[in-house]
């Protein structure tokens, strides 16, 4: 999975509240139990433009479910951020051995004010483009490694791009000004 963290509605980063915590939770009984499979905390921050997680879920046999449980702690903190989790995925792997895929997708300038650079590694085949309200403004399927995304038209705010290449793809958060 990925995950990141941001000052609230910026694409900045930002810390954790002293007691805050995001935590991935398992259960093999219904929900049940749950047992924790990896935290988030202000000692462990995922940065603002994402880093990709892959949890060994070998132990665990038959039909499980997860949880995503995040805690704004008792102390009110002056910090104010979102906290992101995408492409949550389950990947079979041989022997036990979990390797993460990674896909690296730069976008610049964020904020923009008319051209917005997007580039991969791997040509992008779809770019999702969507509102804050998560409303679908555009589809466009570049097929190509660099592609100028024209925003000119776009009116001010934020936007979720989902960049889609081969079999990954990212959610990005990028504020049109």
């Amino acid at each position: 999975m990925d995950v990141a963290v941001t000052e609230w509605n910026l694409t900045t980063s930002s810390n954790m509240g002293s007691d805050d915590s995001v935590r991935v939770l398992i259960s093999q009984d219904s929900g049940i139990n749950w047992s924790v499979l990896y935290t988030w905390d202000n000692g462990n921050t995922p940065n603002n433009v994402g880093e990709n997680i892959a949890i060994d879920l070998t132990p665990y046999t038959g039909i499980v479910r997860f949880a995503i449980l995040a805690s704004d702690g008792s102390v009110n903190d002056v910090e104010d951020y979102d906290f992101f989790v995408d492409n949550f995925q389950i990947i079979s792997t041989t022997l036990g051995t979990v390797t993460p895929i990674n896909f690296n997708v730069k976008i610049y300038p964020n904020p923009v004010i008319d051209i917005l650079n997007i580039n991969s590694q791997t040509p992008i085949t779809e770019i999702q483009i969507k509102n804050i309200l998560g409303q679908q403004i555009k589809i466009l399927h570049p097929n190509t490694t660099d592609f100028k995304l024209d925003m000119s038209d776009y009116q001010t705010g934020y936007f979720l791009l989902k960049v889609i290449s081969e079999d990954r793809s990212k959610i990005l958060k990028v504020l049109k000004q």
